[in-house]
């Protein structure tokens, strides 16, 4: 019997080759700004060859009702090879199953305003521009729908592709279920997607202090712009606050009071923490002094 002191492993590889499996996704519109289509993404190294969409349509369940057990259309959509995105256009199927889609294209909002009682919009319709309250446009719009009540369609049922050739051939199929909607959203007022998001460490048991984030945006005269900030802490804990945004050096925006509630599971702060320690180890970190209330 000895004492054995371990100084060095050795993997001896023997081979190694690159994965050229292809990783479908199913892009959600979480913008709405992806009318009438779905966005499917590959992920992969290798191409989904001859993608085929089987699919069937079915209205969105409200809270008034529930969903449909039946399909109001089915299909199926060749769309080829991918090899990085594809947007699949829905808007046959839609028109199909009832929706009356070229309508709904031709309707669209060039405007609006608010007349002190009740919101205008500046709408082309047939070719022509029309002035209608907000909710008689809406109220039109709606009957195009179709069977889509609430404007949307549930989009499920299968991905199929190819990969490889000859011998190597493999058919994959996966199964998918997504949410088209029937109008873009945005055209209505809806909020532009995120163009940055910033990171700030709240404390979880200290009082009036204060985080300070560099930011840089620019908002043009006329323009509009979104950007997020993404708060993190080291335990669960509960926190009041309000946001402070500062532009043009000394002019500034407050918040209203804001409460947040955040939950941090231990096991994964202590997972985050030894990453971090990891890299301060690496490329050590200047300490930041964090200015009083």
């Amino acid at each position: 019997m000895k004492t054995v002191y371990f100084t060095e492993a050795v993997f001896i590889v023997s081979k190694s080759e690159p994965d050229m499996e292809p990783i479908p996704i199913v892009v959600p519109d979480e913008w709405r700004g992806n009318e009438r289509h779905v966005r499917v993404m590959n992920d992969g190294w290798g191409s989904m060859n001859n993608l085929r969409v089987t699919f069937d349509l079915f209205p969105l369940p409200s809270a008034s009702t529930k969903p449909e057990s039946s399909a109001v259309f089915s299909g199926v959509t060749n769309v080829g090879n991918v090899s990085e995105t594809v947007n699949i256009d829905f808007s046959d199927a839609l028109a199909k199953a009832g929706a009356k889609i070229r309508e709904l294209q031709e309707m669209r909002i060039v405007g609006g305003r608010f007349d002190g009682e009740t919101s205008k919009v500046t709408v082309s319709l047939g070719g022509k521009m029309v002035e209608i309250d907000e909710e008689d446009f809406k109220l039109r719009r709606a009957a195009l729908f179709g069977p889509f009540k609430d404007g949307g369609a549930i989009v499920s049922e299968i991905l199929d592709y190819s990969t490889g050739e000859g011998s190597k051939k493999k058919i994959h199929k996966v199964k998918f279920s997504t949410i088209v909607f029937l109008f873009n959203e945005h055209l209505v007022g809806a909020p532009a997607p995120p163009t940055h998001e910033y990171a700030v460490l709240f404390d979880s048991s200290q009082d009036k202090y204060q985080r300070r984030v560099s930011i840089s945006q620019v908002l043009k005269a006329g323009e509009s712009d979104r950007f997020t900030f993404r708060i993190g802490c080291d335990k669960s804990s509960y926190h009041q606050f309000a946001l402070k945004l500062i532009y043009d050096s000394n002019d500034a925006i407050e918040s209203p009071p804001i409460e947040l509630h955040m939950i941090v599971s231990r096991s994964g702060y202590a997972y985050v923490q030894k990453q971090v320690k990891k890299i301060e180890i690496e490329r050590p970190l200047q300490p930041r002094a964090h200015k009083p209330w």
